[in-house]
């Protein structure tokens, strides 16, 4: 029961990050506008730690496994030296150093 609490508390705070960037769109003053913001950005925060504590190994497990997705994106798709090269150049002239 814990569990799907802390996930849809989970859910809730993602979903209050997802509403700052469209408050300033609201036909509020400016004042109104930052209030919301940041009462919005202290909730979501509130909302996510709280959802930390009660999922606590599970949300662990979960960033894991998305830093070992990235990972392996990484290591499947390695840098490839001469884009690097024509990146530098195109960017920075052909005073680069590479």
């Amino acid at each position: 029961m814990t569990r799907v609490f802390g996930l849809i508390l989970f859910f809730i705070s993602c979903l209050l990050w997802c509403f700052v960037p469209l408050v300033p769109f609201l036909s509020f003053s400016i004042v109104t506008k930052a209030s919301l913001v940041t009462s919005l950005i202290i909730l979501a925060e509130f909302v996510w730690w709280l959802s930390f504590l009660l999922l606590g190994k599970d949300l662990i497990k979960i960033f894991k496994n998305s830093f070992y997705k990235i990972k392996d994106i990484k290591r499947i798709f390695p840098s490839n030296q001469k884009i690097k090269r024509k990146f530098l150049k195109v960017f920075y002239g052909n005073n680069s150093k590479s």
